[in-house]
């Protein structure tokens, strides 16, 4: 039943998704990631930026860092002709981002239990922060009453690893996890395709997987630090590293490493049902796949500064959004687009 379920959702995700693009029979688009502008559409931001999300190519998110001027953390959102710095969302640092399912809702959190759902039509939010010290640096919605936050505190004063859960009424503290998760291991992301298929990662190569019932460890071949984790229907990447990049893809019941070369770590991932995956880390570094190699964008705007987070829209066009990411202060956001040659 759940192998049923699981093929009902992936084809009705990939359906949308040729709907949104009007990809009918015979008229569908052929995206060239070879050929295509990059333009630097925000550097020198207050604060730096950790998510993106492209509800559609005129219509992007971005949040970041509260910079402490007043406006609270960033969120800035994106029209089609102009970006907008949206204030008072937040007096915290805003880590990540996730839709809701409803087309209108989009969930953030961030620090010290940040968790806001927000209105993307009314471009407000409704604070529903738990208690606690720790910092909730990824958060994604399966349903509208089914959301998932994980996150945890690096200085070590409140909870090393957390995970919350939204059953649409309000937030409980997931307790029943495994014995054999690193003791200081924090979690970063979660992600999932439906609610048997939960999966978490995060520090000291931590990686989890919920079946709907019980939570269980899935072996990283390592202790090495995982930052993001992203997939469609077919498969799930996971990016990190420490002092140099890793990718990982899910085979079997754990993750085998991926050969992207000799590159700076990579923090960002993205998996569309329809374009090449992206991912996107220090100094500059975005990468898509080509024929099952890893290809470097050479002409990617230069910068000394590290991406968080990337993202594809519906037209194949890359965001990516990062700055000052590592030390405090958090500033110098930077926001970058590419959009690709349509053939």
């Amino acid at each position: 039943m759940r192998n049923t379920q699981r093929t009902l959702r992936a084809l009705s995700l990939l359906l949308s998704t040729l709907i949104g693009l009007g990809a009918g029979f015979g008229c569908q688009k052929v995206y060239d990631y070879e050929q295509g502008t990059w333009e630097v559409v925000a550097e020198g931001l207050p604060g730096a930026l950790f998510a993106v999300y492209a509800h559609t190519p005129t219509d992007v998110w971005a949040v970041g860092a509260n910079p402490g001027d007043g406006k609270g953390g960033m969120v800035l959102r994106y029209d089609g002709e102009e970006w907008r710095r949206l204030s008072g969302f937040a007096l915290r640092d805003i880590w990540w981002l996730s839709p809701g399912t409803d087309g209108d809702t989009l969930w953030m959190s961030g620090s010290k239990g940040l968790i806001l759902k927000c209105s993307m039509a009314e471009e407000t939010c409704e604070d529903q922060s738990v208690l606690g010290a720790e910092t909730l640096f990824g958060i994604w919605a399966v349903s509208e009453n089914e959301v998932w936050a994980v996150g945890g505190d690096l200085s070590g004063v409140g909870k090393h690893h957390i995970i919350w859960r939204y059953d649409g009424t309000g937030w409980s503290q997931v307790t029943a996890l495994p014995s054999d998760v690193p003791e200081t291991a924090t979690f970063f992301k979660v992600w999932a395709r439906g609610s048997d298929d939960v999966r978490v990662i995060g520090t000291a190569g931590a990686a989890l997987r919920y079946d709907g019932t019980t939570w269980t460890t899935m072996p990283t071949g390592g202790e090495q630090q995982l930052t993001t984790i992203h997939g469609n229907a077919d498969r799930t990447l996971v990016v990190g590293g420490f002092g140099s990049g890793i990718l990982l893809k899910e085979e079997g019941s754990g993750y085998a490493e991926l050969d992207i070369g000799d590159k700076p770590v990579v923090n960002g991932v993205f998996v569309h049902p329809l374009y090449p995956p992206v991912v996107a880390g220090a100094r500059g570094l975005i990468m898509h796949e080509q024929n099952g190699a890893w290809v470097t964008f050479e002409d990617a705007p230069d910068t000394y500064f590290d991406y968080h987070a990337v993202t594809v829209d519906s037209e194949g066009g890359i965001w990516a959004v990062g700055g000052n990411i590592l030390v405090p202060p958090l500033i110098d956001g930077l926001l970058v687009h590419f959009k690709p040659a349509v053939d």
